[in-house]
């Protein structure tokens, strides 16, 4: 448990989608080069990645779009350059045949697990109440981070052996969205995207565990309901 405002709250994380091999289609591509060094990130759903040839070329010439079968266009990325998205990042690497448009290459992504993030005993919150409704649980003060103009963070003590912190240690770096999920009594509570806009971790020269604290922005529509507890 997490103490947040005052209240004992569970606080999880949905860990990096776990992405399966590389398909490259049959008849084969064109272009004989690949996709290197991805890596996935947390999402809310399993689906598959298709990226698609639609500027014909080689390296730092040719160009696919990345598009998830649930999550919609991420982005793209130039044959030979890194990149980086919401969903996936890595490198469409070049062959000897430069690809033709119309090449693709799918990769199924698995939705990771929750996890616990351990050892952070502190929340706040706040936001611009503009075009916003902040729905409540149960008729208590705690709400459902809505979508526009919110900031929330959570903070604690740095544990670098905790899996939760890595993944929001991760995400930061990235810059990338993250699934929370918040359950104000261990059952029930919300799931919400956010993206991650500032970090802080205060060393000392005493060791040990130190102060940590993220913050996030809120993505996206509405929260999810998770549990069964009312929302009012």
């Amino acid at each position: 448990m997490a103490v947040v405002n005052g209240a004992d709250f569970l606080l999880k994380i949905r860990q990096s989608a776990t992405l399966a091999a590389v398909v490259d289609p049959a008849p084969p591509n064109t272009g004989n080069g690949t996709i290197t060094g991805h890596s996935g990130r947390s999402m809310t759903a399993t689906e598959t990645i298709t990226f698609l040839c639609v500027v014909a070329g080689g390296a730092g010439v040719g160009v696919f779009s990345i598009t998830g079968s649930v999550s919609g266009l991420a982005g793209y990325a130039v044959v030979g350059q890194p990149f980086y998205t919401d969903i996936i990042d890595g490198t469409v690497t070049a062959g000897a045949t430069p690809y033709i448009v119309g090449d693709n290459f799918t990769i199924a992504a698995t939705v990771g697990a929750l996890v616990t993030v351990g050892a952070m005993n502190r929340y706040s919150k706040n936001g611009s109440t503009d075009e916003q409704n902040f729905p409540t649980f149960g008729g208590t003060k705690y709400v459902v981070p809505g979508d526009r103009n919110v900031s929330y963070s959570v903070g604690g003590f740095l544990d670098t052996t905790d899996v939760g912190q890595a993944e929001l240690r991760r995400h930061e770096l990235l810059k990338s969205p993250i699934v929370l999920q918040v359950l104000f009594d261990g059952a029930n509570g919300f799931q919400h995207v956010a993206r991650p806009r500032s970090f802080s971790h205060e060393a000392g020269a005493e060791g040990g565990l130190q102060p940590v604290t993220f913050e996030f922005a809120g993505l996206g529509s509405a929260a999810a309901m998770i549990g069964t507890g009312p929302i009012f």
